[in-house]
């Protein structure tokens, strides 16, 4: 063969050689364009589900302060609740009469206790006693399980010089001697009024009478029975 035989057979191959490059190229171009694709469309549904979740999220955070309402409103009805019972309780406590008591002490002396566990308001006592009267206060308060101490000492210091100033009397004879010397019996009596309000400004009233008896004896006074005080 010649020359210019080899030369064309030459140009051939280099002809075929450059077409099975191109040919190459040609099919990477073709999977980096399917590649491309395939990540755009999954692009596209991660967008989509990304969406798709925040709108959950605003759904979620809308629920969340509705129910975050709900129950701030639920929390006022409790309280608004509570306080109707607080005052439903107060107000039934309120309207309810305070016990006094009218205690008596050694030889004549009382003293008046406030047995409750609410104070009382605006009191005013009168003491009538052996045919004296006498007023305390007013007090603006008296405290829950207060005392109050009453004057009635010199009233029981005459009660006594009278019950001192009784006769003797024998009551009975053994042989020809007479025995069991005693006096009249003399009761002394006091009756102790109480007004008061309770904080609602409610009023009440009350009397407490209590009564001594004693009688002379050889010995001196000597009390006959011992009463207590009463709440009327």
């Amino acid at each position: 063969m010649d020359a210019s035989n080899w030369i064309a057979i030459a140009a051939v191959l280099v002809s075929l050689a450059t077409i099975g490059f191109t040919w190459g190229q040609v099919r990477i171009a073709r999977q980096a364009l399917a590649d491309a694709m395939r990540a755009n469309v999954l692009a596209q549904e991660s967008n989509r589900l990304a969406e798709k979740a925040n709108h959950a999220a605003e759904a979620a955070v809308a629920q969340s302060r509705v129910a975050n309402n709900i129950a701030r409103e639920a929390n006022a009805k409790a309280e608004e609740a509570n306080a109707i019972s607080r005052r439903s309780v107060e107000v039934a406590a309120d309207a309810v009469e305070h016990d006094w008591k009218l205690e008596r002490e050694e030889r004549g002396r009382f003293t008046i206790v406030h047995d409750c566990a609410e104070a009382a308001q605006d009191v005013a006592i009168t003491v009538r006693i052996d045919g004296a009267h006498y007023e305390l206060g007013p007090y603006d308060r008296v405290a829950p399980f207060g005392v109050i101490e009453l004057d009635t000492l010199p009233f029981f210091d005459a009660f006594f010089e009278r019950v001192a100033a009784s006769p003797l009397t024998a009551r009975s004879v053994v042989g020809n001697i007479e025995t069991d010397f005693r006096g009249e019996t003399f009761t002394l009596t006091i009756e102790v009024g109480i007004s008061y309000s309770t904080k609602s400004g409610k009023k009440f009233s009350t009397v407490l009478r209590d009564a001594v008896s004693y009688r002379n004896r050889p010995s001196g006074p000597q009390r006959v029975k011992r009463t207590h005080g009463t709440s009327k």
